[in-house]
């Protein structure tokens, strides 16, 4: 439990930071860090995310933080659109 709280510490202090480091990294692993991130209220509310399908190979070269943001973004929209329902 400890582990796993260090971790998640770890990961917002990362995205948070004012890093516009462009860097490359791949479409899963940003995915990834991002279903870390909101996996909890995720799982609340009994919403999973199926990542089956995802190519493992595509590469972006960018903000890893910015895309992480855009992508946590589309997840909370879908999120309440699924709760609106």
């Amino acid at each position: 439990m400890i582990e796993y709280m260090s971790s998640t510490i770890n990961d917002f202090r990362n995205f948070i930071s004012p890093n516009k480091r462009i860097e490359e990294f791949t479409v899963l692993e940003a995915i990834k860090n991002t279903l870390f991130l909101v996996d909890y209220n995720f799982n609340l509310l009994n919403i999973f995310v199926n990542l089956d399908n995802i190519d493992k190979d595509i590469i972006i070269v960018g903000n890893k933080n910015e895309f992480i943001q855009v992508l946590i973004n589309i997840l909370n929209n879908a999120k309440d659109a699924i709760l609106e329902k």
